[in-house]
């Protein structure tokens, strides 16, 4: 006796990336021939004035109170951390682009 299977499909919403957007200061010059490589690994790093400034606009941006709202095993709520930061801001700005930040 064969039994009846059926096939439910089950419709998943597509839910956007959470990414918070580049800011101008980090604006990619897609014209530009300078390559990572291109800099020597001395000028890699940025001033501690730039890495304010990231931070100052990475929390005045509304993903950064959703982020800061998460809650899991390794993360306090009310705060955002450096995973977080680097999931949905670093990476998604810097996965097409020959550099860094």
């Amino acid at each position: 006796v064969a039994a009846a299977v059926s096939v439910v499909q089950v419709c998943v919403r597509q839910v956007p990336p959470r990414i918070f957007p580049r800011p101008d200061f980090l604006k990619f010059d897609s014209t530009s021939k300078l390559e990572q490589f291109d800099v020597p690994p001395e000028k890699w790093g940025i001033k501690w004035s730039q890495f304010k400034q990231l931070v100052t606009f990475l929390k005045n941006q509304p993903m950064y109170e959703k982020l800061a709202q998460e809650r899991n095993a390794f993360k306090k709520e009310d705060y955002v951390n450096l995973y977080q930061l680097n999931t949905h801001a670093i990476m998604p700005w810097t996965r097409d682009v020959p550099c860094s930040i």
